[in-house]
């Protein structure tokens, strides 16, 4: 279920940048919010009722998490500690930061849900090519980007973001996609319960 990891993901960034006050994180992820929303949506109106209540429970967990940092970064923090003239005080970013990180993996990880079948059936149908690869060169930019301006929260999990997209890639080149090994026995029982949205 990837499309509402990805709007959880846009929105902490899009709330970790404007309180750093670097509108380069801010604004692509705004743009990037309404798309994955957008693709979320029309996920939702071709999947099971099981797989809408998947999709809508870790689209509401993952903004509950996103805006709780927020408030707290923003107001409560903000009241306590100074905020800089260059930016938010330590415990700011490092709570928001930390929030939006934790939505980060979450995201790079979420196809990683069918690895066992992939590697069990030796088939990789279940992983997206044009999804891994864009993750790849997504994560890879953003932790170059990251590394640039010293910022940690970006460079680091953009960079295990590289590393599990990139463990994709390996799995759909070693075990190429194949309609016949995705009906082996006890590999998708679940008639494709969980498939990536």
């Amino acid at each position: 279920m990837i499309s509402p990891m990805l709007v959880n993901n846009c929105i902490g960034w899009v709330l970790y940048g404007f309180l750093i006050r670097n509108y380069w994180i801010a604004v692509p992820n705004i743009i990037g919010f309404f798309t994955a929303l957008y693709y979320t949506m029309i996920g939702m109106m071709f999947a099971s009722n099981k797989q809408v209540k998947t999709m809508l429970l870790l689209l509401y967990s993952g903004l509950f998490l996103a805006f709780i940092g927020a408030t707290i970064s923003f107001i409560t923090l903000a009241d306590t500690i100074p905020y800089g003239e260059k930016g938010p005080s330590p415990p700011q970013s490092l709570l928001l930061g930390s929030v939006t990180v934790v939505n980060l993996i979450c995201f790079y990880m979420s196809p990683l849900s069918t690895l066992y079948r992939v590697i069990a059936s030796r088939n990789s149908i279940s992983f997206s090519w044009r999804l891994s690869l864009s993750s790849f060169l997504n994560g890879l930019m953003w932790a170059i980007y990251g590394s640039f301006i010293g910022d940690l929260f970006v460079a680091i999990p953009n960079g295990a973001g590289v590393i599990l997209a990139g463990l994709q890639l390996i799995c759909i080149w070693v075990f190429p996609s194949s309609e016949e090994g995705s009906r082996l026995p006890g590999v998708h029982d679940s008639d494709s319960e969980d498939m990536v949205v």
